[in-house]
């Protein structure tokens, strides 16, 4: 499963329905708040979609509040951003976090998920 977290209306739909179309379960939130909400009641996706500039609560303060919180801490998280924060660095130290520059390319995206998907094909 997959948590797509993105102010951007847009944004987030086209990103989910891309992830369904690859047969994946995912939710979405609109900001770091409601996704934090999410995986506090218990969605422990097997990796974040998260856009970096947001109102509310941003990407970076998302990341930071998961990775203090040892159950949400080993979700690993794909950022996306339009900018090019060069202060993000911090946040990748773990092999297991990315960033992406949108425009996004669909199918390195769709690598970077796939990385942390176990598949089941029986």
């Amino acid at each position: 499963s997959v948590l797509v977290v993105d102010d951007d209306l847009g944004v987030r739909e086209a990103l989910a329905s891309v992830l369904r179309d690859e047969r994946l379960i995912v939710a979405t939130a609109s900001n770091g708040r409601e996704a934090l909400e999410l995986l506090r009641a218990g969605f422990h996706p097997n990796v974040v979609v998260l856009d970096v500039w947001m109102p509310e609560l941003d990407g970076e303060a998302t990341l930071a509040a998961m990775q203090a919180e040892r159950v949400l801490e080993e979700i690993p998280v794909v950022l996306i951003t339009a900018g090019s924060e060069k202060r993000l660095g911090a946040v990748t130290k773990r092999a297991a976090n990315r960033i992406m520059r949108k425009p996004l390319d669909l199918e390195e995206l769709l690598a970077a998920v796939d990385e942390h998907i176990v598949r089941d094909f029986h």
